[in-house]
């Protein structure tokens, strides 16, 4: 005789929590130090194919957040992430005395 020959159902209750939680956190750092410090660098980022304005770009920060929620219907959940791009712009014209 098998382990499942000797198997039966029951029924029990189970108790689960209720929670929400939310978690934000900038990859910047992260991301640097996995070797994608050059995106973050004004000097040497090269986001030519993306860029319409003469003057160029680079990251200036990497936002992730995440949310999740258990409840008696079920679990939802999502995640987004955002690159913040950031440019350079031209020194405003000075007066002329």
């Amino acid at each position: 005789m098998g382990i499942l020959d000797s198997a039966r159902s029951s029924s029990i209750d189970v108790i689960m929590p209720q929670f929400e939680f939310y978690y934000s956190t900038s990859l910047a750092q992260a991301l640097s130090g996995m070797g994608m410090s050059y995106a973050f660098d004004m000097e040497s980022a090269d986001f030519d194919r993306m860029r319409t304005a003469p003057l160029p770009i680079h990251i200036g920060d990497v936002l992730h957040n995440t949310f999740i929620s258990v409840d008696e219907k079920g679990t939802s959940a999502a995640a987004a992430t955002t690159v913040m791009m950031f440019g350079c712009s031209a020194a405003p014209p000075s007066k002329l005395s």
